[in-house]
């Protein structure tokens, strides 16, 4: 790329042009063309050389990088393109950031711990106002519903044990 200044230029064994030159001196042929235009490269312009691969040095010109400018003035279509203040709904926009803290305000670590917090104060308190006694006589209504429950498929699996044993006694018999 292009070196413009002349303290750049200086050609002291220090300086970054003395690597170059010291660099270009295999072709003298070339090297006081490539010294003597460092200076009046235009913009995309470079001297590019790879004895790798037996390339240079020549004067190549270089696409421009496109990047974004964020304090260019916009013109032509990108102009046209922009919306006012006016063309922006703000009910809309309201709308969608309402749904957006709505979110937040609900996953917010902060307020999730502090209803568990409460929540646990809640059980706690229920704890301590202590627990409600079971009805012994429920209890005992309830375990001989069990037990009657019990005998009927108890009787229920007799029957079907009785029915099994004469069809297997039956099938003996007709061997």
């Amino acid at each position: 790329m292009r070196v413009i200044h002349p303290l750049d230029r200086d050609w002291a064994p220090s300086s970054e042009c003395a690597a170059i030159k010291d660099w270009i001196d295999g072709y003298p042929d070339r090297d006081k063309e490539v010294l003597r235009s460092l200076a009046s490269l235009k913009r995309r312009e470079a001297w590019v050389w790879s004895p790798e691969i037996g390339f240079g040095p020549q004067c190549i010109q270089f696409p421009l990088f496109a990047t974004y400018d964020s304090f260019a003035v916009p013109s032509g279509e990108s102009a046209a393109k922009l919306k006012g203040w006016a063309a922006v709904d703000l009910e809309e926009v309201k709308a969608k950031l309402a749904i957006v803290v709505e979110e937040a305000e609900a996953n917010d670590p902060g307020k999730l711990k502090a209803e568990i917090a409460r929540l646990r104060r809640e059980i706690a308190q229920r704890d301590a106002a202590g627990r409600a006694k079971p009805d012994p006589q429920a209890l005992t209504e309830a375990d001989w519903q069990g037990i009657s429950r019990g005998f009927r498929r108890c009787g229920e699996f007799r029957c079907c044990a009785q029915r099994a044993s004469r069809r297997a006694t039956r099938s003996l018999r007709m061997i």
